[in-house]
């Protein structure tokens, strides 16, 4: 999967610029926009397949995916790798920080959900 991301700012604010801020504040605040192609609907279809495997495989035991669950994960796997291959250290450090804060603020939701 090729993903070429262009950023354009179509907004100007002296405060609201990435080089002042760090890049999860940037893409969070609500002043940014995405115009074009997302990737949303990629995440969707894989955390969907992910956790229907998951509460399948609770059930059963066994933890076989069925074709579309299997080509949403590749999908979202390769999302994953074309992320990977264009991010540095510092990317990966923040986004580790946001998913600990999130755990921590329990607001996560877990693949299996205890009943």
């Amino acid at each position: 999967m090729d993903i070429l991301t262009v950023d354009m700012e179509t907004y100007y604010d002296k405060d609201f610029s990435l080089s002042k801020m760090q890049t999860d504040a940037y893409v969070l605040d609500k002043r940014f926009e995405v115009i074009g192609q997302d990737y949303g609907d990629v995440v969707a279809a894989g955390l969907e397949a992910l956790r229907t495997v998951g509460r399948r495989g609770a059930d059963t035991g066994k933890f076989i995916m069925n074709a579309s669950e299997i080509r949403a994960l590749n999908d979202v796997m390769e999302l994953h790798d074309a992320q990977m291959d264009v991010i540095v250290l510092k990317d990966m450090e923040r986004a580790i920080e946001l998913v600990n804060k999130e755990y921590q603020l329990r607001r996560m939701t877990p693949i299996v959900e205890n009943t």
